[in-house]
């Protein structure tokens, strides 16, 4: 449970969408340590993370998180960090099967799967030759691949193989969709 400075009162939800006060309800004390502001911990309002607490509850999240700093260097992602915890519980994905050094190259695996799947479709007219303006995202994805490849061992280097590969999805995307919409009337 949180902690929260001594006399303030416990609160919770009492199913209708209003909060309910309980005054019976008395947080635990801080621990000295915490109450001095223990080098290395994280203050919160309601109490406060040793660093490791703070990582394994953000890794416990069910979404992907990732925060770059000004600096452009990411100082957190969630995805690899997953994997020791994930094998522990049983989840075995591939992230969880595969070692760092030969899940990269899953990452790599996709990219030329979704370009070769493009040219294929032109090629047995699945698609308007127009869809091949989808390649023109093929740099970018080339690039956050070397990138990838290069630091996948090493999280806080992989901002802008991140931002490359949304860029590339992005452009991929639209330049195909727009392929689409020219090519409409001419099928």
């Amino acid at each position: 449970p949180a902690h929260r400075p001594a006399g303030e009162e416990a609160h919770e939800r009492d199913g209708h969408g209003s909060v309910a006060r309980h005054p019976q309800h008395r947080p635990a004390p801080l621990p000295a340590e915490v109450a001095a502001g223990e080098v290395g911990r994280i203050d919160l309002p309601s109490g406060s993370f040793a660093p490791r607490e703070l990582e394994a509850l953000l890794n416990s999240l069910t979404v992907d998180l990732t925060f770059v700093d000004a600096q452009d260097t990411v100082r957190f992602f969630n995805q690899f960090p997953d994997r020791t915890a994930d094998t522990v519980a049983g989840k075995m994905h591939w992230v969880a099967r595969l070692e760092v050094q030969h899940a990269r190259w899953g990452y790599a695996l996709i990219v030329a799967l979704a370009y070769l799947w493009l040219a294929a479709s032109v090629l047995v007219a699945w698609l308007p030759a127009l869809a091949l303006l989808a390649l023109l995202a093929l740099p970018l994805s080339a690039k956050a691949v070397r990138l990838l490849l290069r630091h996948a061992a090493q999280p806080q280097q992989l901002g802008e193989a991140i931002r490359l590969t949304i860029g590339a999805m992005l452009l991929y995307g639209a330049l195909l969709s727009l392929a689409l919409i020219l090519s409409k009337g001419s099928t």
